[in-house]
């Protein structure tokens, strides 16, 4: 099962859109409106995948075919421009983050983002964002080479005598410089107009939308300790039962590259005190005792990311850790050849407990709430009270 949703996960990846209302401009300056496939940035800068109102299929339009496009309700805006620095030259799909007595683009090539600012007579400055606080081991040389570049800038938002110092140590990002812009703009550019900013709808830019939830659960489990041979005979122990669990996690969704595709992490906390299945000694009730957290990392298919229900697959890898694992009153019985054999119980601790395994699990999205049914199979445990299996239904709330 779980190598087929794997399998099936790359396919759907590729052959899924993100569908986005929204319109094209064209050269000639009108407005035709439709559908645009919204992807991942460096895609976008290429080509736009639009598709017009009463149609089924996409067209492709590059950078020279149309002015630009924009999704709706006011939200992200490119539109076609020449990317100019030392080592490229080349007309791409710019994102349009303000406009204003100096405007604001943000232009993709290779691996790199870089940042266009515009002042009201068309020069423009191109900074490229060299990640300052990423790699500390070159933070003095990145520092020194943006010296010149954020003088450039300053030349340009030269209304402000201390821009260069500001932006010398700043992050390069598109919400820091779109802040930082706007302020400027609505500061000393008043005289020309109001500013836009168009990077309005930030969860529509976002790449990856996590979807934290908090829960709980009951848990069903089985452990079995072996029979083990020394002066008395410890024979084989067999306890189940169902427990509480407590969850936290985030499932992962990742609408500009498919509409299906959903990765997961969740941490769960589970208090075990369970019976043997047996009780072999009078008014001594054998348990097994332990904490155990547990991490779980997989990927799945969601059916819908558009509707209010939206049922999900997914399944992937557990690293289960046991704590304090002990087993109370375990049956002993000292074997006797020529007379019954005498039963007795005992305590018995193993202390920690880690176990490899693989889960998957069956859920659905209702509004807030996510309710889930997964199993858990471990591997490995060489001693003590073996954890072979949990089925866990839980119930969480979506942050």
């Amino acid at each position: 099962m779980l190598c087929g949703l794997f399998c099936l996960l790359p396919m759907q990846v590729s052959a899924q859109v993100n569908p986005k209302d929204g319109y094209i401009i064209t050269n000639q300056g009108d407005t035709i409106h439709g559908t645009i496939d919204y992807l991942k940035d460096a895609d976008n800068a290429k080509v736009c995948k639009f598709r017009k109102a009463g149609e089924s299929t996409f067209q492709s339009f590059l950078p020279s075919d149309i002015q630009g496009y924009r999704l709706a309700d006011e939200g992200i805006y490119y539109v076609s421009r020449l990317l100019k620095t030392d080592k490229v030259q080349q007309r791409q799909f710019a994102e349009f983050l303000v406009q204003g007595g100096v405007s604001l683009y943000r232009y993709f090539y290779e691996d790199d983002t870089y940042f266009g600012f515009v002042d009201n007579d068309g020069k423009e400055v191109v900074v490229r964002d060299d990640k300052l606080n990423e790699d500390l081991s070159s933070y003095e040389e990145k520092l020194e080479a943006r010296r010149s570049q954020m003088q450039q800038v300053g030349a340009v938002m030269d209304k402000d005598p201390s821009v260069a110092e500001k932006l010398w140590k700043m992050d390069l990002t598109s919400n820091s410089l779109l802040k930082f812009v706007k302020r400027y703009d609505e500061r000393y550019c008043t005289s020309d107009g109001d500013c836009v900013v168009f990077k309005s709808d930030t969860k529509k830019s976002k790449s990856v939308l996590p979807n934290f939830y908090i829960g709980v659960g009951a848990s069903y489990a089985w452990f079995r300790s072996e029979s083990v041979q020394t002066a008395v005979l410890a024979p084989e122990m067999k306890y189940s039962g169902i427990v509480p669990t407590l969850m936290v996690g985030a499932d992962m969704m990742y609408p500009r590259q498919s509409q299906h595709l959903m990765t997961q992490i969740e941490v769960s906390f589970t208090p075990y005190s369970i019976k043997a299945n047996e009780q072999q000694v009078e008014d001594a009730e054998a348990r097994m005792k332990c904490s155990e957290f547990a991490l779980r990392l997989g990927a799945g298919y969601v059916f819908s990311q558009q509707n209010s229900v939206n049922p999900f697959l997914v399944g992937g890898f557990s690293i289960r850790h046991q704590m304090s694992v002990k087993e109370v009153n375990r049956t002993y019985i000292v074997q006797k050849p020529t007379s019954p054999d005498v039963f007795f119980a005992d305590d018995r601790e193993w202390g920690t407990m880690t176990y490899l395994g693989i889960y998957a699990s069956a859920g659905v999205h209702i509004g807030h709430f996510r309710l889930s049914a997964t199993f858990d199979y471990p591997f490995g445990g060489k001693k003590g009270p073996q954890a072979k299996g949990s089925a866990i239904v839980g119930i969480a709330y979506r942050l």
